[in-house]
């Protein structure tokens, strides 16, 4: 068993060459801990904080706190995530838009061929709380994915 911390920083830049109304900058920190037992058994608690720039001015700032549970079945690995977001909008013309959002999902991954093919399905649930109601997203995805390792250095993916 082995216990570890685990930060990460972003800073991220969409800049579009006529529309500068669209760019969008983003700056995040994630932050917590981590647990790998043996037998690839995972266990993730992740604290993020993402502050966002769209077209030149503030526009939001969401924190999220995310459980992570990922079991190793030999053949298959399924992950269970939740995920909590409170979203705050900065700047009057976004009011409404506050709120929180709730959400989990389960996913399987199975590799073949030694690792060079990865196919990926999964579902989630979601639900979302706003000041305006129209502006909330709750419901449900399924997804899928198919990815493909050339070598170590290289991957394709299709989802």
């Amino acid at each position: 068993m082995r216990l570890f911390w685990d930060s990460l920083a972003v800073a991220s830049r969409k800049t579009f060459l006529t529309e500068k109304d669209f760019d969008l900058d983003i700056l995040g920190l994630r932050t917590g801990p981590q647990l790998a037992i043996s037998g690839g058994h995972q266990a993730y608690l992740t604290l993020r904080g993402d502050y966002l720039r769209y077209g030149g001015e503030d526009y939001a700032f969401f924190t999220t706190l995310s459980p992570v549970l990922s079991l190793n079945l030999n053949l298959a690995t399924l992950t269970l995530e939740l995920a909590w977001v409170h979203k705050d909008y900065l700047g009057t013309g976004f009011l409404g838009r506050e709120g929180d959002y709730r959400s989990a999902g389960l996913q399987l991954d199975r590799s073949f061929l030694g690792g060079k093919f990865n196919l990926m399905l999964g579902a989630r649930l979601s639900e979302e709380d706003t000041e305006d109601f129209s502006f909330s997203n709750s419901g449900h995805e399924i997804f899928g994915g198919l990815d493909y390792k050339q070598s170590p250095r290289v991957t394709w993916s299709a989802r």
